[in-house]
């Protein structure tokens, strides 16, 4: 059996009525299954993954920090040779220890514990153990914390105390805990904002006192900086907002993304108007089948407001800590891109394309809900150490970014959802005004995501815009190829035009390839594609003939087999196939 991976085992050991403690037992080498997630090590036990709490009372083997067998070098210091890579793995395993708790409603709380401060203080006992007596020793004289006297205690600092002790004893459920920090997050703005009028009222009382006393006030350190210059709340970084001419930016994008005129306007509008707003703690749904546009529409826009463009194929992000791409990683690589301009890269445009591949009905699934919870505070606007090696850091390759002020949009098919609404009268559309008539799609609620999607309600509360791609037909499709400046068709006009030849298309060949590319399901994405098959053999004739035609002519025949073309030559003007 191939060793691809090291891992952490653990045994559960009981420590109350509904509290557990994982304790490192070994480390151990095996491969793990890509569907059941089950470790397989090479003397053939089988342990499951640390945040797998099916079973939870009749398992007792779990697993975790798994790392790659031929990264291990890298991951831990080049200099050392592979045994004592191991070591060094081992050892930094066995510093932590996980305590698990069974929460109210039924769920589960895992909670990594560094052992350092305990391991000390047992380094100590060992140094002098004959200081030590029946086990039992008091505090040495030398070290007794100096006795406080007590204080009252400000109310609003005991109610924090208090909240912060029921968090740690996990009295509080995900969803309430989710709820307390955007209550906090609140309270936070309002006293900075207090902290704010107070500093400027204590420099205007300063300036009053210095014009009575005739006194010059003593020069500030030089390193000291005023933040504030109003009592505005500070919890997101200030950024220069840009004028975003909407129709200016519409035009241009209708010139390349055809058929698509309402959904390009309305997310040209909300991102407009989500990049004004002082909290940006929320995102934009951006859905429709694959190749209806979602990616180009977003790059686009990006190119016409100067922003950088952040594309993330949500498939290959996994929860932190386990095998697979990593936000950090997506966040360096954008850093890069940027030039390493922080503050362009901090304006960025992110879009999580494939998030509807997240969906999940397991809550403790790594590479589905887990990065989907993982993603929520990526919304609501935390601070990453981008790296290039999130296991190998050095002042280099590494970079504090803050997503406060990056405009987020989560894209995907959904096509679970929409095809549970199809056929049914509506009288709503994405993004539109009421109307009697019946629509062949429903408009999906939010709960059609959670239910039909397996979407996490709390990461549907924070993309309240949902902005639906129209689905293409043979008629937009044939639109793409015709009008779009970008146009797969008009490239190829081009490169034939550089032989001086005339590339013609019959009516007959545009349908033909709109119809074949519906077929295929493969969208507008495909059409360059079915464009490049269809004219190879032309441009091979074209260029191995050099300056005897003037024009190729593409027909509905054309599409079914590219060697049926019709040529026609520069003397004599006479058509030959």
């Amino acid at each position: 059996m191939p060793e691809k991976y090291f891992a952490t085992i653990l045994k559960k050991t009981p420590v109350g009525e509904s509290d557990y403690v994982y304790i490192v037992d070994s480390i151990a080498a095996g491969d793990i299954d890509e569907k059941t997630k089950l470790l397989t090590t090479t003397n053939g036990q089988k342990y499951k993954r640390i945040d797998d709490f099916s079973d939870f009372d009749n398992t007792n083997c779990y697993y975790t920090n798994i790392v790659e067998v031929e990264r291990l070098v890298d991951v831990y210091d080049r200099k050392l040779d592979f045994s004592e890579a191991i070591q060094e793995y081992e050892k930094r395993c066995r510093q932590i220890v996980y305590y698990v708790t069974k929460s109210s409603n039924g769920g589960f709380i895992l909670l990594p514990i560094d052992k350092s401060p305990y391991l000390k203080a047992m380094e100590k006992v060992s140094e002098n153990p004959d200081a030590y007596e029946n086990g039992i020793t008091p505090i040495p004289k030398d070290d007794e914390p100096p006795v406080k006297e007590e204080e009252d205690e400000d109310p609003y600092v005991e109610s924090l105390k208090d909240l912060v002790g029921k968090i740690i004893e996990g009295k509080f459920s995900p969803d309430e805990l989710i709820d307390i920090k955007f209550r906090l997050k609140e309270h936070q703005e309002e006293l900075e904002s207090a902290l704010a009028s107070v500093e400027l009222h204590i420099d205007a009382l300063e300036d009053e006192l210095d014009k009575i006393t005739g006194t010059t006030p003593a020069p500030k350190p030089k390193d000291e900086k005023k933040t504030v210059s109003s009592p505005k709340p500070l919890s997101h970084k200030s950024a220069p907002i840009e004028v975003i001419d909407i129709n200016d930016i519409f035009n241009k994008v209708t010139k390349v993304l055809i058929a698509q005129d309402k959904p390009a306007r309305r997310m040209i509008v909300e991102l407009s108007r989500l990049d004004k707003m002082r909290k940006k703690d929320y995102g934009i749904l951006l859905t429709g089948e694959s190749g209806a546009g979602k990616t180009l529409m977003m790059h686009l826009i990006g190119r016409c407001v100067n922003r950088p463009v952040l594309h993330i194929d949500s498939t290959q992000l996994t929860q932190a800590g386990f095998v697979g791409q990593s936000i950090e990683q997506k966040l360096w690589e954008l850093y890069e891109d940027c030039g390493r301009d922080l503050a362009l890269a901090e304006r960025a445009i992110v879009f999580f394309d494939e998030i509807d591949k997240k969906g999940s009905e397991k809550k403790s699934d790594i590479s589905g809900q887990a990065v989907l919870n993982m993603l929520l505070k990526f919304l609501d606007g935390t601070k990453y150490t981008a790296s290039k090696n999130i296991q190998h850091q050095t002042a280099d390759t590494t970079v504090v970014m803050d997503t406060s002020n990056m405009l987020i949009v989560g894209g995907g098919a959904f096509l679970d959802v929409y095809e549970h609404k199809k056929s049914k009268p509506c009288g709503f559309q994405v993004g539109g005004s009421s109307n009697d008539t019946p629509q062949p799609e429903k408009d999906p609620t939010m709960t059609d995501f959670i239910e039909k999607a397996m979407m996490p309600k709390e990461f549907m509360g924070r993309v309240p815009v949902i902005i639906h791609l129209n689905k293409l037909n043979v008629d937009s499709l044939r639109r793409i190829l015709l009008e779009s400046e970008d146009s797969a068709l008009k490239l190829q006009e081009e490169v034939f035009a550089l032989e001086g030849v005339k590339l013609t298309t019959k009516d007959g060949y545009i349908v033909a390839v709109a119809n074949k590319a519906l077929e295929e399901k493969i969208g507008a994405r495909g059409l360059n594609k079915l464009i490049t098959d269809t004219t190879w053999q032309a441009y091979d004739e074209v260029i191995s003939n050099p300056g005897v035609y003037e024009e190729v002519v593409l027909s509905e025949e054309t599409v079914e087999d590219e060697a049926k073309f019709q040529l026609v030559k520069k003397k004599d003007n006479k058509k030959s196939s």
